[in-house]
């Protein structure tokens, strides 16, 4: 029986290679890494992967990728690539990012504490010309958490311990869950590494660390493999890492977990003014003040001439639709870490258009509400939370505008956004779609009960829709009052 599985291939346009010579090759790349082998490995599966072979170690499969058009010298020129799997990157950071992530193309060669490995990291060669960055919107106040972001249960959580110093690093340790984890269990979030804080019988200083995975059945099937098992740097890391310390590894549930929930409460006004440049900000005070001092100003005026709020509400949903949208987030698992952690919500997920994971049911509902909403409308992405609280906040890299809506079982959390420095919209989206521009200040108001809501986003250039020129001056987007510029009007929708 060969090791890897031929599965069918995703693209419909694939490459042209020898599929005999492919499954030769990974079979003697399987006699490598059994015999631990792992440059003459790791040098097939780069071929591999120039070829256009798509390998999946933990499944054993293996198919291939789409046929690579000839590349514009002028189109790749300021990016970075990695000499491993031959993707390319905007930046040097990225690439790095990349190297670091657990996977066949992480380096172990960034530590400091080994001198000797970090020549490994000359061996990268990458291309130093940068890519200009878009132009922003002008200085700003960095954003503060209006709470911690606590989801973290302590059945979900692993406690892992007995780490001698050299493994004490969220990268080894990633690395080392990667290569040791059960098939099916995701990658778990480290979320905490401790490198001294107890001794052994020999007086050793050792370490633990935290992980979280999706749930507690998850952490359950990873404790019984990974508790007293024995680890190699040679095999968790790489042949270059030989040097490094193996130990025996100690794995129980956390004792405490981090699932207090943070009690949704409305912004101050400083806060609902932080995302804001502070070009509007100076001219909103009508003078020129002071960095430190021009928020506080702002803010000021805010609280002594309150803004007129104008209440609206989205569509109404299709009944069955909204009901089964809420019981699939009802039961979703979500995944460990938070995707956008500067902004608080017990859980955030984004789902992106073109891209195949485990939430295939969840995403063909979105298509399902899109499709009844506004079939012209393009998004790059979904915005999945729950529990998102206040959290004012400008979406910057949104191209057009968005669709919003929350389902659940709660009271208030309408969306709050700001239409001008005298007004704000209030819309009610429980069970309803509303089309907003997340371009401006917006948040949710406080609430009782579960709140969950996708919010449809397009960050691409595919249909972009310009704002209209100023900072405060906003479109009437509100319960479809204006349709979408990128789409023909829907005479169908009638405000409710």
């Amino acid at each position: 029986m060969p090791a890897y599985e031929r599965v069918a291939n995703d693209c419909t346009d694939p490459v042209v290679v020898d599929e005999g010579l492919i499954s030769s090759l990974l079979e003697e790349r399987h006699h490598f890494r059994t015999q631990r082998k792992w440059e003459e490995a790791d040098s097939i599966f780069r071929d591999l992967v120039a070829a256009g072979v798509l390998i999946d170690d933990k499944k054993k499969t293996w198919n291939l990728g789409p046929r690579r058009l000839p590349e514009d010298p002028k189109e790749v020129s300021g990016h970075v690539m990695c000499e491993m799997c031959r993707k390319r990157f905007r930046s040097r950071n990225q690439l790095f990012k990349h190297l670091r992530q657990p996977g066949p193309c992480a380096l172990d060669c960034f530590d400091p504490l080994n001198a000797d490995e970090d020549k490994m990291a000359k061996k990268v060669k990458v291309n130093a010309t940068k890519v200009a960055k878009p132009p922003g919107l002008g200085k700003r106040y960095p954003l503060k958490r209006l709470g911690p972001a606590r989801h973290a249960d302590a059945e979900a959580c692993l406690w892992l311990g007995d780490l001698p110093t050299a493994w004490a690093q969220r990268r080894r340790i990633g690395q080392m869950l990667y290569r040791f984890s059960p098939a099916g269990v995701q990658q778990a979030w480290v979320k905490r590494v401790v490198k001294r804080q107890y001794k052994n019988a020999q007086g050793k200083s050792l370490g633990y660390a935290i992980v979280c995975y999706r749930d507690a059945e998850e952490a359950d099937l990873a404790r019984k493999v990974l508790d007293g098992l024995h680890i190699s740097a040679e095999d968790a890391l790489g042949a270059q890492c030989a040097s490094v310390e193996s130990f025996i590894l100690r794995a129980r549930q956390a004792e405490h977990g981090d699932s207090a929930a943070a009690v949704p409460k409305d912004p101050s006004p400083i806060e609902q003014l932080r995302p804001l440049p502070l070009s509007e900000l100076q001219r909103r005070v009508g003078a020129i003040v002071e960095d430190q001092t021009v928020l506080e100003a702002a803010a000021g005026l805010l609280a002594s001439h309150p803004r007129k709020a104008r209440c609206t509400k989205g569509i109404k949903l299709p009944n069955d639709l909204s009901v089964r949208l809420l019981k699939e987030l009802q039961s979703l698992r979500w995944p460990a870490k938070n995707q956008r952690p500067c902004l608080t919500s017990e859980r955030y997920l984004v789902l992106h258009s073109n891209v195949k994971d485990c939430y295939g049911p969840l995403r063909n509902l979105c298509a399902e509400l899109m499709r009844w909403a506004d079939p012209n409308f393009y998004y790059s992405g979904v915005a999945v939370t729950k529990n998102f609280i206040s959290s004012p906040h400008v979406d910057e890299q949104d191209k057009s505008f968005q669709f919003a809506v929350s389902l659940g079982d709660f009271c208030g959390g309408e969306l709050c956004i700001e239409e001008d420095p005298l007004s704000i919209a209030v819309i009610d989206t429980r069970d309803r779609i509303a089309c907003i521009d997340g371009r401006y200040v917006h948040w949710v108001r406080t609430y009782t009960g579960v709140r969950y809501s996708l919010i449809f986003y397009d960050t691409s250039d595919r249909l972009a829709a310009h704002r209209v020129l100023g900072c405060v001056s906003i479109l009437h987007l509100f319960a479809f009052n204006v349709p979408n510029m990128a789409s023909p009007p829907r005479k169908s929708f009638k405000q409710d």
